[in-house]
């Protein structure tokens, strides 16, 4: 019953760990010339690039740290001294050289490159794409946080178009932290695995702000650690009676009554979480793996295509192996679902 996916509660530790899990096979299968890309943090950058070396101890990794802006990253590539046994070479610090490029603000929607210049190494890799793939055979893995990732697609669509995978590593998303000190210290108890203080604090922080609905959500979180997943729902229904679009809360809610095998209303729950934000690819998975159990083939086809469509390396590679699929995985239905998605993406059959 408790896949991957479906223990998404807190992305920081258990989300990076399926999302680690996929990269490591990538790089585990794949030999020769190929290009990755890591959205994370600098910090979590360095702590994946120390445990891939760590994993992947018989293949030759490396770290290339940008201290500065490059306008040629082919010729600091070309220079290193393990080029000849390099197997897997990681990339941190391209962002230094794009933040003269920045102009925020344009668009109302975040970070924007300057529509009138690029950056000069991403327009050196546009050009010398072909030249990597014939002079370097080892995969490159670029460690770039998100407005970065942003200028890869928009400003070297060439070379960015032979990725062979995209993977995402959040920090924090699954809960704000809160400025108030009594929910902060819930938030750094959770995190450290210590619930049942986190309970505590959270009860807290609801004493004086019962419409809290952060506090209510993490609550929830902490009390679904415990396995009290009855408790745990009647704290997402509060934080939800205070913030009905809350839709971390609504998800949470489903996976606690996944847990109960109260599926029917999970599945309700994850539509909740849907409603309010359309790309929730867990929660689309999740209400797949709910039809699943039940047997219900077509909802889960339908459900199952959203979710792959919008992160095809997480769940195809889930579906290989999650036993919640085993009552449908013979269907000829099912069967004709899966071989048209491997076809589709092809790189994960």
């Amino acid at each position: 019953m408790n896949t991957p996916a479906r223990n998404w509660r807190i992305r920081l530790d258990e989300a990076s760990e399926d999302e680690y899990n996929a990269l490591l096979r990538a790089l585990r299968r794949k030999n020769g010339f190929g290009l990755y890309f890591v959205r994370c943090s600098p910090a979590t950058g360095r702590e994946i690039f120390q445990h891939i070396k760590r994993d992947l101890s018989i293949k030759n990794t490396e770290l290339l740290q940008l201290e500065k802006s490059v306008d040629n990253l082919y010729t600091r590539i070309q220079n290193l001294p393990t080029l000849k046994t390099l197997k897997i070479l990681f990339i941190e610090g391209i962002e230094k050289s794009l933040t003269d490029y920045i102009k925020p603000g344009y668009g109302g929607q975040g970070d924007y490159y300057k529509e009138d210049s690029v950056p000069r190494v991403l327009n050196n890799l546009n050009l010398q794409r072909e030249r990597f793939q014939t002079s370097f055979k080892f995969l490159i893995v670029f460690l770039v946080p998100e407005f970065a990732f942003k200028y890869f697609t928009r400003r070297a669509p060439d070379f960015f178009d032979w990725r062979l995978g995209i993977f995402e590593f959040k920090e924090d998303n699954s809960f704000e932290l809160i400025p108030q000190r009594t929910t902060l210290s819930g938030d750094s108890l959770l995190l450290l695995e210590r619930y049942e203080e986190a309970i505590s604090s959270y009860d807290q922080a609801i004493k004086y702000k019962p419409d809290k609905h952060e506090a209510w959500n993490n609550r929830g979180i902490a009390l679904d650690k415990l396995g009290r997943y009855e408790e745990a729902i009647s704290s997402y229904d509060q934080a939800i009676k205070y913030k009905p679009d809350l839709h971390e809360a609504w998800y949470n809610r489903g996976n606690a009554l996944d847990e109960l095998g109260r599926y029917e209303e999970a599945i309700s729950s994850y539509d909740q979480a849907i409603k309010y934000k359309p790309d929730y690819h867990e929660a689309w998975y999740n209400m797949a793996c709910c039809y699943a159990l039940q047997g219900k083939v077509p909802q889960v086809i339908q459900s199952l295509n959203q979710a792959i469509t919008m992160n095809p390396n997480r769940y195809l590679n889930l579906l290989k192996t999650d036993s919640d699929f085993d009552v449908v995985r013979q269907d000829e239905r099912f069967q004709v679902f899966l071989r048209e998605m491997f076809e589709r993406y092809p790189e994960f059959a």
